[in-house]
């Protein structure tokens, strides 16, 4: 069958096991090349089986305009919208389809700024890019990324313009400037996210997944479509999530142990939205297993990743069980277990977090108090917030998702502000917001 469809360096060993896996569903939507060759085994034309492809890949007429990626708007709730947006994902990354240019005109340098453009692209070039992605990541992590959003942004479109100026490169600095470039996207596109502006913040970490394809560089690859996935479980599309993050898997084969786990766990909150207390379960046993296997050598693999500490393992791991346990609440043994596993988790994360990880922290406790809540414990709760108030733990954070987290946490203690200690904590809060 290979032979005839012309995809010869496919063994069909490997072809029958992609195809097994598809039928599973641990694979939802194939690239290109592999829904030619699986529609043919199962006798059917591409269309037949994945809808019209090639209108996929190069009709962009429809989505001319937009502010949002192809597809996104509708693949949540449509299985087949679903897999055009992941074949477009694909099609992005062989650079058989562009970028919309709503995303492009995000980082467009304005030229009568006369921007900067170096004579060569040198170690040292990218060095410094390095540096400057990695500071950028730090204040993030530490006040939020609503003050320095467009920082992140305009360092950005002057990488980027340097690769479309053709400024002289070895193959080797120019792919590992892409590399580069491709997290400074990633990193500015979730800080878009954090701050409020969705539809940005996907474009630029799509940007992030083209740019490191265009690298080769699948570690971070997978790295920006782990970020995609936390936004996308987070603004309530956990179907897409859960297809981004099953790519994402299939891309990390030669990733470290340290992005599988960041994999799992975010899959695992996909589950969690969704309701799925065994795929929750799986997800985390998982996570947990690849964390196991890190050794020092991974972390030097991938540097970008060193906040994947054991508090940000406690911290993913809880935030799957608390979607669970908000989103879905249950009765009996179960839902008891889904609060106690995400509390448990949330405030292991919170007090393993330091200063530099300050948004982190607030939002774990944030949300561990919110969930004992949430399951009528407001003893547990209050537990949480000893020691420093919770509204000095939020104290100079920019992130809309604290404040998100801030709200959720008031709207549960209302059956409990009879209490004087959980009407000290919501008042301080708002006082704090």
């Amino acid at each position: 069958m290979a032979a005839h469809l012309g995809w010869d360096q496919f063994p069909p060993k490997q072809m029958a096991e992609y195809v097994k896996r598809w039928e599973n569903g641990d694979v939802s939507a194939p690239d290109v090349r592999h829904q030619i060759m699986i529609a043919g085994a199962f006798g059917m034309s591409v269309k037949e089986m994945f809808g019209d492809v090639a209108r996929v890949i190069s009709d962009l007429s429809g989505i001319r305009g937009s502010v949002d990626l192809p597809y996104y708007d509708s693949a949540e709730d449509d299985v087949k919208e679903r897999r055009k947006f992941l074949a477009w994902l694909a099609a992005l990354a062989a650079g058989t389809v562009v970028l919309p240019r709503s995303v492009l005109d995000i980082i467009a340098v304005v030229k009568d700024q006369n921007p900067d453009v170096l004579r060569r692209i040198t170690a040292d070039d990218v060095a410094n890019l390095r540096a400057a992605t990695e500071l950028f990541q730090a204040w993030g992590h530490k006040m939020g990324g609503g003050l320095y959003r467009h920082a992140m942004i305009g360092q950005l479109g002057w990488a980027v313009h340097q690769l479309d100026m053709g400024v002289l490169a070895s193959s080797e600095l120019r792919s590992e400037w892409q590399s580069a470039a491709a997290r400074l996207a990633v990193i500015a596109g979730f800080n878009c996210h954090d701050s409020g502006h969705e539809q940005q913040g996907r474009g630029l970490m799509a940007l992030g997944y083209r740019l490191s394809a265009e690298a080769d560089d699948r570690a971070v690859r997978a790295n920006s479509l782990s970020c995609m996935v936390r936004q996308a479980v987070h603004i309530g599309r956990p179907e897409t999530a859960l297809d981004m993050a099953r790519h994402g898997l299939e891309l990390s084969d030669e990733a470290t142990p340290i992005t599988r786990a960041v994999l799992h766990a975010v899959k695992a909150r996909a589950y969690g939205r969704m309701g799925d207390m065994k795929g929750v379960d799986r997800e985390v046993g998982l996570a947990e297993e690849e964390y196991a296997r890190i050794v020092p050598d991974d972390r030097e693999r991938e540097p970008w990743l060193y906040f994947f500490n054991e508090a940000e393992m406690y911290g993913d791991t809880g935030t799957a069980w608390r979607m669970l346990a908000w989103y879905h609440p249950g009765h009996g043994a179960q839902g008891q277990r889904a609060v106690r596993e995400a509390g448990s988790r949330l405030s292991l994360a919170a007090d393993g977090y330091g200063a530099e990880f300050a948004r982190s922290r607030a939002m774990c406790h944030l949300m561990a108090a919110g969930v004992y809540l949430r399951g009528r414990d407001p003893d547990a709760a209050v537990a949480v917030s000893k020691g420093e108030p919770l509204a000095v733990r939020t104290s100079g954070i920019h992130s809309v998702r604290v404040e998100g987290y801030v709200w959720d946490l008031q709207k549960v203690a209302r059956p409990f502000t009879r209490r004087p200690d959980v009407q000290e904590m919501v008042n301080s809060l708002a006082i704090a917001t």
